[in-house]
């Protein structure tokens, strides 16, 4: 899915117009719709401020569907390309990320051992 996929998604479900979340986050209905017709760039910031308007983590918003792949690339800053939308951020802001993904899969990591070392003493 792409993020104006899930954007519209999540503001429907939430029973919002496009009107009624740009006005909590600040930006026009039309920017909202050029937003989740995937016609105009979403910033970091902007998926920051919907996700906490639509409560849900920015995450939710740029997740992709079928096995997509998410492709960083370096080119007078970074973009995230998700198919047909690209979020922009800086170079912070893709270190943590990346932090937090190597994080993620440490914590992974000792999860795995902890319950095959629980199944083994189990069996």
């Amino acid at each position: 899915m792409y993020i104006g996929h899930n954007l519209r998604r999540e503001r429907e479900i939430k029973g919002w117009s496009q009107e009624a979340l740009g006005m909590a986050i600040g930006l026009s209905q039309g920017t909202i719709s050029l937003h989740e017709s995937n016609h105009h760039e979403v910033s970091w910031v902007q998926i920051q401020n919907y996700a906490k308007a639509l409560n849900i983590t920015p995450e939710a918003l740029y997740q992709p569907q079928n096995g997509a792949v998410i492709h960083i690339e370096s080119q007078q800053g970074t973009h995230v390309n998700t198919g047909h939308n690209y979020i922009s951020t800086n170079d912070t802001e893709v270190k943590t990320l990346q932090e937090h993904i190597q994080s993620l899969k440490e914590e992974n990591a000792f999860l795995r051992k902890l319950v095959e070392s629980k199944f083994s003493i189990e069996k």
